[in-house]
């Protein structure tokens, strides 16, 4: 069973949500001032994240979908989060694209068309997810190395 595009987004909203409050934990008295900077890196950049998250609260529009990626592709990720960084923004661009092919597909009234740009709007989708994940996987090993990531 595929999520709904809608679940996914509120779900990479929550997540973010989540993500913020544990990048936000203040540092301990060991911090280093480089563990320190990268920490408020990190936390800038979850929250640029979350920003660009808040935008969906339903099934997004294309609007939002492009919104969402303007304030993402103009963050600078920390260089721990780069390579899932390019992998989020990529599947979400690809979900964008998803959205023309699909209007596309309607306004021929070719349904094989449209189940198959919805398929590829839905595996793009879970290129995002997938990448999320594995920020989130980065995220966590850095709090546990106590910013030294």
């Amino acid at each position: 069973m595929h999520p709904r595009p809608q679940d996914r987004l509120l779900s990479v909203a929550l997540a973010l949500a989540v993500a913020t409050s544990l990048a936000a934990c203040g540092a301990t008295a060991t911090t280093t001032p480089a563990q320190e900077e990268a920490r408020q890196q990190i936390v800038n950049y979850v929250e640029a994240f979350n920003k660009a998250g808040s935008h969906f609260h339903s099934a997004p529009t294309a609007q939002q979908l492009r919104t969402a990626i303007g304030e993402i592709a103009s963050t600078v990720p920390p260089a721990q989060f780069r390579a899932s960084y390019e992998r989020f923004l990529g599947g979400l661009r690809g979900e964008l694209a998803g959205f023309a092919a699909v209007e596309r597909a309607e306004r021929i009234h070719n349904a094989t068309l449209i189940k198959k740009a919805e398929l590829a709007k839905l595996k793009q989708a879970a290129i995002a997810s997938s990448a999320l994940a594995e920020a989130g996987g980065v995220l966590k090993k850095c709090q546990q190395d106590n910013y030294s990531c």
